[in-house]
């Protein structure tokens, strides 16, 4: 299997087979802690092999500085269609806004099947100041 896309963005769609993203980014700025991010969306699609067949267990899990679990999204399950070759994973995870109590560095990580096969950071850092 292969990551084709893991990113942050603002908002995502998917729609007849097309990912449509606006705004990818790794960072957010708050003026004070704790904040509450805005709303946002985590894209994943992922290229199984037909030798991946059947259906695979998906799931985000949130990693803080130190690697440590503090959150895990919901599982999603995908069942790869022998016939048709669908070999494409495509989600949209979609997240409301998120309460982070401190600047810091975190991770996300996607795992099939309980095995990462990515991750990518998310800084939360404070306002720059003008």
């Amino acid at each position: 299997m292969q990551v084709e896309m893991f990113t942050l963005c603002d908002a995502a769609t998917r729609h007849a087979g097309k990912l449509n993203l606006l705004g990818t980014f790794d960072t957010l700025r708050f003026a004070e802690f704790p904040a509450e991010s805005p709303p946002f969306a985590i894209v994943t699609s992922i290229r199984f092999s037909p030798d991946d067949g059947g259906q695979h267990e998906l799931s985000l899990v949130w990693r803080d500085a130190d690697g440590e679990p503090i959150d895990v999204s919901e599982t999603r399950f995908t069942q790869l269609d022998p016939i048709d070759r669908r070999d494409l994973a495509q989600d949209v995870w979609p997240f409301g806004g998120r309460t982070f109590f401190a600047p810091g560095d975190y991770q996300i990580a996607l795992t099939v099947d309980g095995v990462a096969i990515a991750a990518i950071p998310l800084f939360i850092l404070p306002a720059a100041d003008d």
